[in-house]
């Protein structure tokens, strides 16, 4: 396949970063973040509470202990960290265990939060993939993302999962960048779909599908633009899994409930 379709220049140097090709190890974004140092919880002894951090110190906090603190912004106003482990099996390269945070600033950059500005608000997301610690019955999804820095909510990171460090980019700008992710989806159906159609001489139906959604057209969404929009889904999902060498091992599916 060609060279994938990234979300943004940044994020594609992120990504590039975290793809390294040795036959296992681990890798981590900023590059000389602290690893396990750098999670916003603490591990505690079982007779102590643990440690909650408030968001705005984890990031002061990690923007101290690395030399380029404006790599943590992958977005302006979102910053973004993460520990990848993985093996390789048969050739095949498969992630292992993932921990990555975001924080979503509402009106200011992460370099002015860095430098002691306040924002008015903001939202911190965790996502994990730790398949060695399971503990119950059907365990938090696999890969499952936290709304806060410790407890409840857990839920699943995506419908069709890629690799969860991924997966968590693209959570990020479809709830937090809807216009970031809007323009990358616009140039896969452009560049992936549209152009198969110019040679078949078919129609394009994206502007359709767009105003389907936009119109909450359900009904027809389901029926007559069905295989379309099933079609763009797929080409988003490969897009996606294209962005890495990283492969997400299916058989952990079993475990989500």
């Amino acid at each position: 396949m060609s060279d994938p379709i990234h979300f943004s220049e940044r994020i594609k140097k992120v990504l590039a970063h975290l793809t390294p090709h040795t036959h296992s190890g681990n890798v981590s974004w900023p590059p000389d973040l602290p690893n396990a140092k750098s999670r916003i919880t603490k591990e505690k002894k079982k007779t102590e509470k643990t440690e909650e951090v408030n968001p705005l110190t984890w990031l002061r906090d990690i923007a101290s202990q690395i030399k380029n603190s404006d790599q943590l912004a992958i977005i302006d106003n979102i910053a973004f960290t993460t520990e990848i482990s993985w093996v390789t099996n048969n050739k095949i390269r498969l992630i292992s265990e993932v921990h990555a945070q975001a924080l979503i600033l509402e009106d200011i950059s992460i370099d002015d939060a860095i430098m002691g500005i306040d924002p008015e608000g903001c939202q911190y997301l965790r996502a994990d993939f730790e398949p060695t610690n399971l503990g119950i019955l059907f365990p938090d999804p696999m890969a499952h993302v936290h709304a806060q820095p410790k407890k409840e909510p857990r839920f699943s990171l995506s419908a069709s999962n890629t690799v969860p460090h991924i997966d968590f980019i693209e959570l990020i700008l479809r709830n937090y960048a809807r216009n970031l992710w809007m323009d990358w989806a616009g140039r896969v159906w452009d560049m992936r779909i549209s152009g198969k159609r110019r040679t078949l001489n078919e129609n394009d139906p994206k502007t359709v599908i767009l105003q389907a959604f936009a119109n909450s057209l359900h009904s027809m969404i389901c029926t007559d633009l069905a295989d379309d929009v099933s079609n763009w889904k797929k080409a988003l999902i490969s897009e996606k899994r294209n962005m890495t060498s990283f492969v997400h091992d299916d058989r952990f599916d079993v475990m989500n409930y």
